[in-house]
């Protein structure tokens, strides 16, 4: 039987494209029960009346047990059926679209049976993974073994796509024979002399790493596609903290993971996904905070978590496993089904607004050649601070209500001239075409805000002369600050809007301030001002910094006009400072600068901080939506929005004219007014979100 639904995804819907509605049973569940008195039609049929349309069905756990009919992999022996056979038949009878998960890298069994597969530390000692797993190397022959069970799967099932999860390296891994072989025979080295970061081995090591994974993920795909044209996926493809985008791109959908209630780092994978040029989805957990806390999220958290992902152009990917076993054991979670009904009727509605591009204004760039020298180069440095960086002006930004990009070097050298301010932290390593690009785009006319470090190491962490972009920035490179902690103080009354006058602490984590000599005709905004003392155990004054003390003779913040267009640096490090203490005058102080350089932005909104927005374009319309996100964005107290307090009379103006304004899918009509070419309009209340539909006339 084929559905009208069918049909339609046939013809729409093929290998990557658009499906917003999708649900995950994660069953990854063992053998330790007396039985599993679970029926996967019911699960299923139960989901597509739920409007889940495209539902991922768990076919090879991490214990290393299948879910389906096998020649090779023994089944769970608590289950009598053929869970993936009961899902496609219900498919056939509904048009629901069905996905085979399988875990790649974890799986008790074969472990067991041989142990050499297994990852291994630098000691040679074999890890468990995930609290519990025994976790394989893509580099042993497990690698055969992948491809010949999940041909069988692919071959045997008709299903129409395949997830495929776990597909990292642990922390410390693989030191495995496997592994020591393969890297002597690419690098001429001893693996096991290479574990210190800092050293050029130790960036070989990562190298190889992210080559064996890209190894794993292509030879799966290549082989899949070869017997069948399905969707091939795999987690972590649209993961900003891998960032391995050689591999990851080649994935059919982008996913990653949102766990509520972090919305910020959420909003920050969705953003940067939006922009890999294909449609993505991110797998969330309907319980409390990640997999297997087995208690339901607050129903305005989930709503919440949902329209925050679609508003940045993404998918849901919902995992709700019901209880498997005991006296609340069921085949479905009829709890959990409601609220992803009642979430999903409402996307239902608004689907038609949603395949969309975003409206670019300011790009936030992700660089990977800066990630990568973060990885590798000093025993101080570590990925993650870079990351916090991009967090935190992705953090400022939203507060600001600011309409924003998250994009690599290698979108900026495509679209990056279409936005009107780009924004750099601590981007201490860019390609020499990322220089050329920004050099060009400033003299257009662009707008270009950084700090610190900025292009001052290549990508085999050695020190240029200078700074890449000192012509653009304005000023030359003269050294380190000799404090770990600065000083912003006397700014300039362009920057100056509402901070106190008082200096401004910047505490760095773990870069210093950069000593710069402004070239000609730069302005100086702020001065850097240096501590009393470098505060140490045996000399300090009161607790952690010591007070600041005197202007030193360099500058804080500058501002250089370069052809056209026009740069702010920041000799230190706002950024990290933001990340580690919230400070609301860092926050000020990066939205006056940001005023500066960019005074009329395509949207300002008046209203609480609590809104969060994002501005998408399609066609002859601009789609915004408007998020009320009470309490922080970054929760790490894992406090759950139960109730958003609404909000009243938020002003929003539009650089556009707008012939009509409504809200959908209630299709309320909100009057407006039209005043030398901008659109301005009144949202009275918000309480959760709203999705705004405008149609344009003409653009400014």
């Amino acid at each position: 039987m084929t559905s009208l639904y069918h049909q339609w995804y046939d013809s729409h819907m093929k290998n990557g494209e658009k499906i917003f509605r999708n649900g995950l049973i994660d069953f990854q569940v063992g053998q330790c029960h007396d039985t599993l008195p679970f029926s996967m039609k019911e699960y299923v049929t139960q989901s597509f009346k739920s409007k889940i349309q495209q539902l991922c069905i768990t076919c090879k756990d991490a214990y290393g047990h299948a879910y389906y009919k096998s020649e090779y992999i023994k089944k769970n022996n608590l289950i009598n059926s053929d869970y993936l056979a009961e899902a496609i038949s219900v498919k056939n009878e509904s048009g629901i679209k069905i996905i085979a998960y399988y875990n790649l890298l974890l799986d008790d069994v074969i472990a067991k049976e041989n142990p050499s597969f297994r990852m291994k530390n630098h000691l040679e000692q074999p890890v468990i993974a995930y609290d519990y797993y025994e976790i394989l190397c893509p580099n042993s022959p497990y690698l055969a073994i992948l491809h010949r069970n999940i041909l069988e799967l692919v071959t045997k099932y008709d299903i129409d796509g395949l997830f495929l999860d776990i597909s990292y390296f642990q922390v410390d891994t693989c030191y495995c024979q496997y592994c020591q072989r393969e890297f002597k025979n690419i690098y001429n080295k001893d693996l096991l002399s290479v574990s210190k970061k800092g050293t050029t081995g130790y960036r070989d090591y990562l190298q190889f790493r992210r080559k064996s994974r890209y190894n794993l993920l292509n030879s799966i795909k290549n082989k899949v596609k070869k017997e069948k044209n399905i969707m091939v996926m795999w987690n972590g493809s649209g993961a900003p903290t891998l960032c391995e985008t050689d591999i990851d791109d080649k994935s059919d959908i982008l996913s990653s993971e949102f766990h509520a209630p972090d919305f910020l780092h959420g909003i920050f994978k969705a953003k940067w996904m939006k922009h890999r040029n294909k449609h993505f989805i991110m797998a969330m957990p309907y319980e409390l905070g990640s997999w297997g806390d087995w208690t339901v999220c607050p129903s305005e958290t989930l709503r919440t978590s949902f329209m925050a992902i679609v508003a940045n152009g993404g998918g849901l990917f919902i995992n709700h496993v019901p209880y498997p076993s005991g006296q609340f054991a069921s085949h479905v979670n009829k709890y959990v089904l409601e609220l992803i009904n009642k979430n999903f009727s409402y996307i239902e509605q608004i689907e038609q607004y949603l395949d969309v591009n975003s409206v670019n204004d300011i790009a936030i760039i992700l660089s990977s050649s800066t990630i990568r020298l973060f990885e590798w180069f000093d025993e101080s440095l570590s990925s993650s601070d870079y990351l916090n960086s991009l967090y935190s002006i992705t953090s400022i930004l939203l507060n600001q209500q600011r309409h924003f990009d998250i994009i690599g070097e290698d979108t900026l050298l495509k679209t990056g001239h279409e936005y009107k301010l780009i924004i750099m932290p601590n981007s201490l390593c860019i390609s020499e075409n990322t220089v050329k690009f920004i050099k060009e785009y400033v003299n257009m006319g662009g707008n270009l805000i950084s700090n610190g470090a900025i292009g001052l190491y290549d990508k085999f962490g050695k020190l240029h002369g200078n700074f890449s972009l000192k012509d653009v920035i304005g000023a030359s490179y003269e050294g380190d600050f000799s404090y770990s902690v600065d000083y912003l103080y006397d700014f300039d009354s362009k920057i100056q809007k509402k901070l106190p006058d008082n200096p401004l602490l910047l505490n760095k984590y773990p870069i210093k301030a950069c000593l710069v000599k402004p070239h000609k005709q730069v302005t100086k905004l702020a001065s850097l001002v240096e501590p009393m003392i470098e505060a140490t155990i045996n000399k300090h004054v009161y607790h952690q910094h010591a007070h600041p003390a005197r202007r030193s003779m360099y500058p804080g913040i500058i501002s250089n006009i370069y052809g056209k267009g026009k740069s702010l640096y920041f000799a230190s490090d706002p950024f990290s400072t933001y990340h580690h203490g919230q400070s609301p005058w860092i926050n000020q102080l990066v939205n006056n600068c940001i005023d500066y350089l960019l005074p009329d932005p395509i949207i300002k909104v008046k209203g609480a901080n609590s809104i969060i927005i994002s501005l998408m374009k399609q066609k002859d319309k601009y789609i915004l939506h408007l998020l009320n996100i009470n309490g922080p964005l970054v929760n790490e107290k894992k406090g759950f929005p139960v109730e958003m307090i609404p909000v009243y009379n938020t002003k929003i103006t539009l650089k556009i004219k707008a012939i009509s304004i409504k809200v959908v899918p209630e299709d309320i009509m909100i009057p407006f007014i039209i005043d030398k070419g901008k659109t301005t309009f009144i949202i009275d209340k918000l309480i959760n979100n709203l999705v705004i539909v405008i149609e344009i006339g003409d653009k400014i």
